[in-house]
């Protein structure tokens, strides 16, 4: 992907942000500082041994084994929009998208927008909830890592929150998930690539039909990009019905991009 010089404002807010919390996790993984602050489970608090927390992986530095084994259960999906147990139609296709014309390939997902990962997922959108975010970041990884990194993209970006929205919660938790992928991949990270062109109505409060009207020409991506030819991972909280990334990738491929794939933290089933 060619990109044009970007405002270093837009990206370093980020950057710093997510960097910062890697660090929290680094430190906790090693013990640093402990004898003043020894770590916590970023899920509930619980503390931990620092003795395994040298040892743990990135993804373990910040939960307990608790947390670890509810947040980072898997689940059957469909590899094409991660559905889960979407059942098979007698062409062998998933019964949950079969009918789909998505303008992304495929998604891949951590588990179901359910019990302990919902909680935390939710979670996710307060500014307090960096390291949370960063440590389910790296249990996406952990979990399909291979897939994505097979994928050869050449940035990661974040599905855009509106700037009064931002500012009043203080951020997007896409943006640190965007920074750990792209982190392991070693591309860019670009999570402000795209921009809001207006404020749509939260998706969780519309049924089914009227998701993807409201998603119509949401987004635009900003002229200090050039995507031609490039291949982008779009990263989200979470994926219902699809009509958000959908939209999202959309405007992205109309903008030269050659293919995008979608990693979320959670997939819910599709309302009604």
């Amino acid at each position: 992907m060619n990109r044009a010089p970007l405002p270093k404002r837009f990206v370093a807010a980020t950057q710093r942000t997510a960097g910062a919390v890697l660090g929290v996790a680094r430190q906790a993984r090693l013990g640093v500082g402990s004898l003043l602050l020894p770590p916590a489970c970023a899920a509930c608090q619980v503390s931990l041994a620092v003795d395994n927390a040298e040892s743990a992986a990135p993804s373990a530095a910040l939960l307990c084994e608790n947390c670890r084994d509810e947040l980072g259960q898997g689940f059957s999906a469909c590899p094409r929009c991660a559905s889960r147990d979407p059942g098979t139609a007698s062409d062998g296709r998933c019964m949950a998208c079969r009918d789909r014309r998505f303008r992304f390939s495929w998604a891949v997902a951590l588990g179901m927008y359910e019990e302990k990962l919902r909680e935390a997922v939710l979670r996710t959108k307060l500014p307090t909830e960096h390291s949370l975010t960063a440590t389910l970041a790296e249990l996406l990884w952990e979990r399909h890592g291979e897939r994505l990194a097979a994928f050869r993209p050449d940035a990661v970006l974040a599905v855009p929150m509106h700037w009064w929205h931002r500012l009043r919660r203080g951020g997007n938790g896409p943006d640190i998930v965007c920074e750990v992928i792209a982190r392991h991949l070693g591309v860019q990270s670009a999570p402000n690539l795209l921009a809001r062109r207006r404020n749509t109505i939260p998706q969780s409060t519309l049924p089914h039909g009227r998701r993807k009207i409201n998603m119509r020409r949401a987004f635009r991506v900003r002229s200090s990009y050039i995507l031609k030819g490039a291949r982008l991972i779009l990263v989200d909280d979470v994926l219902t019905s699809g009509a958000t990334a959908n939209e999202a990738a959309a405007t992205l491929r109309s903008a030269g991009a050659a293919e995008v794939v979608v990693a979320v933290l959670a997939r819910a089933d599709r309302p009604a």
